[in-house]
């Protein structure tokens, strides 16, 4: 039975070494259960931040991939990481700029901070990071002109990845990210079928606005794969539903 980190906090003091011990958990919640914890105990938590950096750094010693759990707690402990995660972001090893990347999509009333730096991260020559970065646009949730301005260059990118997931992005922005329809609209034929398939459910949610999509996905109702013809029609409802 998992523990529940956050019950235990209020009926003794867990201690940070604790903490970070149930970071590399077996059991998947316990690690998420830490990881949001790290916001709730306030000022020990910022003492612990060079423990968790050190952490990231020196994942070659627990596993081949750095522990994201540990990114999570970052993220969770807010503005007061920041600068420490600046630092990550900027690290020769790709798979710490990934992590960075992770962490900053979890910040909330701090993410305006950090587009500088997830906007060079978005460039980043390692797709992983930049596909981990779509990824952190979405999270953030904003609609702001520099955010979708990234977004829309991620929908452009080499990798399917990164373009799928920025297309998960725009969809989780909704309405407000209607200034991306015509990279989406470019994506229903792609060559990948999961880039599609995004394509097609991110114009979805952002409804009405992505009437100008109706002819590409009328198109798609023919497709092959039975999939997207079934996205497709959902999306389809989408639109015209909230046009009605």
């Amino acid at each position: 039975m998992p523990y529940k980190i956050i019950e235990q906090m209020s009926i003794r003091r867990i201690t940070i070494e604790e903490l970070i011990r149930h970071l590399f958990h077996h059991d998947p919640q316990v690690r998420a259960d830490a990881a949001r914890a790290f916001g709730q105990i306030g000022p020990a938590a910022i003492k612990a931040i060079p423990v968790l950096c050190k952490l990231l750094k020196e994942y070659k010693e627990y596993g081949e991939q750095p522990n994201l759990d540990v990114a999570k707690a970052l993220g969770a402990i807010g503005a007061e990481a920041i600068p420490a995660l600046f630092a990550l972001s900027r690290d020769r090893d790709a798979k710490i700029r990934q992590s960075a990347s992770h962490a900053f999509g979890l910040l909330d009333r701090e993410a305006k901070d950090v587009l500088p730096v997830l906007g060079i991260l978005s460039q980043d020559q390692d797709a992983m990071v930049r596909e981990e970065t779509a990824r952190s646009f979405g999270k953030i949730g904003s609609a702001s002109k520099e955010v979708l301005l990234e977004i829309r260059a991620l929908l452009r990118d080499p990798d399917e990845n990164v373009r799928r997931y920025a297309a998960h992005s725009a969809g989780s922005i909704g309405a407000e990210a209607r200034a991306a329809v015509p990279e989406l609209v470019e994506l229903l034929s792609d060559d990948d079928q999961f880039v599609r398939l995004a394509a097609i459910e991110a114009l979805g949610e952002i409804g009405p606005e992505a009437k100008e999509a109706v002819p590409g996905l009328n198109t798609l109702l023919k497709d092959t794969d039975k999939d997207v013809r079934k996205a497709v029609k959902k999306a389809l409802g989408k639109i015209e539903r909230a046009q009605a």
